[in-house]
């Protein structure tokens, strides 16, 4: 292991455990991982690559979509699921309308009174529920509620100044990234797009940066599981570390974020060239907190 890597997260206040097929970068060796990528996992398929085959202009696999479908009404994360749904819709250009549209309806993207199974309010689950609504709007002309637009481009803005609190999450991260990719991709609103396009390469910026020259992401992390230690390369955003580095073990099959970013028209070039396999440095996430004003709370800072 050749990083040495000291990253000081002191600015918190907790500390817990178009369409994708244009504008793509031009980095030859990213462009050929990334086919051999789709490739297996087109040839060892499961359910994550069905974004893939969408991707392709492949039919989608039935029993994949049903159970993506099925999941949307009672799933307490559906969000998860309905990111997915989206990107089917829109590489496939009306093919799936039919049997995904209906059932995105019947689902809330936003809070409601009374209502006890959906998470709405992490960054996370916040970014994939507010790309989803946008998306509808924009395609479909679905009406978004009074604050949509403000709440989206407010939360993009603060990703990009000030970073994301769930920090280094091997967890949630690729999540987010899934929402926020779908907007660079589809999104027509430009000032949305290009937003959407600076937060995720902040935030692939920041997943490189702990990663040591084998390719394993080990840092200290806001909101994350043991077993994303335990094995450092079988998890999903080893996926997005092998497509970016190609350090590590090559994953045979799709992860939910490695099929996001493989059919992506994010520009990487920039984000693979932060990558460094020595690094010492001080890295602060947030407000810093001499730009607190209120006695009460910088005497608790």
């Amino acid at each position: 292991m050749n990083t040495s890597c000291w990253l000081i997260i002191c600015s918190l206040f907790f500390t817990v455990g178009i369409t994708g097929k244009s504008a793509r970068a031009n980095n030859p060796d990213y462009e050929q991982r990334r086919t051999a990528y789709i490739d297996s996992a087109l040839a060892n398929f499961s359910d994550d690559a069905v974004t893939l085959q969408a991707y392709r202009g492949l039919p989608v696999d039935t029993q994949a979509l049903h159970n993506l479908l099925a999941a949307v009404p009672v799933k307490s994360t559906s969000d998860f699921d309905i990111v997915k749904l989206i990107r089917i819709l829109f590489f496939t250009n009306g093919t799936y309308d039919a049997q995904i549209l209906p059932v995105l309806a019947s689902v809330p993207f936003w809070l409601t009174k009374g209502d006890k199974l959906r998470v709405y309010w992490s960054e996370n689950h916040m970014i994939m529920w507010m790309s989803s609504h946008w998306l509808l709007h924009e395609r479909y002309g679905w009406p978004m509620d009074s604050s949509l637009s403000s709440r989206l481009r407010h939360y993009l803005r603060l990703k990009i100044h000030y970073g994301f609190y769930e920090f280094f999450s091997s967890t949630y991260a690729p999540y987010t990234l899934s929402g926020l990719l779908n907007l660079t991709d589809f999104a027509q609103d430009t000032e949305v797009k290009n937003l959407a396009t600076q937060a995720a390469i902040r935030l692939l910026k920041d997943l490189l940066m702990p990663v040591n020259d084998k390719g394993v992401f080990y840092p200290v992390a806001g909101r994350n599981y043991y077993s994303k230690y335990e094995d450092p390369y079988h998890q999903n955003h080893h996926h997005l570390v092998y497509l970016l580095t190609g350090l590590g073990q090559p994953p045979v099959g799709a992860s939910h974020s490695g099929g996001f970013l493989a059919s992506s028209s994010i520009p990487v070039d920039s984000i693979i060239a932060s990558w460094s396999p020595v690094l010492d440095t001080v890295y602060s996430i947030g407000h810093s907190l001499d730009s607190i004003s209120h006695p009460s709370i910088a005497n608790h800072a």
